[in-house]
This record gives structure tokens, C-alpha cells and sequence, in this order.
């Protein structure tokens, strides 16, 4: 990963018991994000295999960004996932002590890669320094 000098593994696709972490991530965004959105077609079926809101407006954009960006707020701030012992992923991230390496805009590498358009950084009150990606090694 560029400038931590990280070798990246790609995994084999279709191989989810070899990716746990993003699997029950993804599974975490699905059951608990995504069913409860109007028009989800991979929730449960009413009786008759109808669907609870079939007529209901499809979300815009804009709409659809809003409420996952509140759903990722809920996550990690008042979200308590078993595996943290009763903490939010920021309290965990806030309580682990393992060094930040603060790399600059421009030396990541893929995944993690920041652009103009789009550049990961560390919310203020986790650590690291403004304009930086941070990343615990």
C-alpha cells in the first residue's frame, strides 16, 4: 500500500470465509441498512410473496446519500457490535494504541487512494493530522 510499504493479497472471489471482517460488514449494511429502505427487493416478501411497499416512490439520490451517511453515523457512534465488548467502533478506534502513520494526499496506494474527488481521512478527535489519510499499522 504505497507509502507503508504494505503487501496487498488479493483474495479469490467467491471465498467469503477468507474475508470475515468485510463480509459481515457487508452483511451488517444489508440486514440492517438496506432492507429497511423503500423498494428493497432482497427483503423478506409479505403473505403472497408481495412486497410492503410496492407503490412507494423510489429514493433520489440525494435522499438515498442523506440516509446512509446517518445509518454509517449510527454505526460508529452508537452502534455497540458484540466482538467491541460494549463499545462504538470510535470508542475502539479511540482506546487502541497502536501507532497512526499520517501519509499525505497523493502517496497511497490502491485501495486506498485519495483523489480530489474523494479522500478518506480520520474524523477530528480520532487522531491524525488535517489533509492526511491516517492508517494504524
Amino acid at each position: 500500500m504505497g507509502a507503508l510499504a504494505i503487501p496487498v493479497t488479493d483474495l479469490p472471489a467467491y471465498t467469503p470465509h477468507l474475508k470475515g471482517t468485510i463480509e459481515a460488514l457487508n452483511d451488517a449494511v444489508e440486514e440492517m441498512f438496506l432492507a429497511s429502505l423503500p423498494r428493497y427487493t432482497g427483503r423478506q416478501k409479505l403473505t403472497g410473496g408481495r412486497l410492503a411497499d410496492p407503490d412507494a416512490p423510489p429514493l433520489t439520490y440525494e435522499a438515498f446519500v442523506g440516509l446512509l451517511l446517518d445509518w454509517v453515523t449510527w454505526w460508529n457512534t452508537r452502534h455497540h457490535p458484540a466482538a467491541l465488548n460494549g463499545k462504538t467502533p470510535v470508542q475502539a478506534w479511540q482506546a487502541d494504541a497502536s501507532p497512526l502513520t499520517d501519509v499525505a494526499a497523493g502517496q497511497t496506494g490502491s485501495p486506498w487512494r485519495t483523489t480530489a474527488a474523494c479522500t478518506r481521512s480520520v474524523p477530528a478527535g480520532c487522531g491524525g493530522a488535517a489533509g492526511t489519510t491516517s492508517l494504524r499499522g
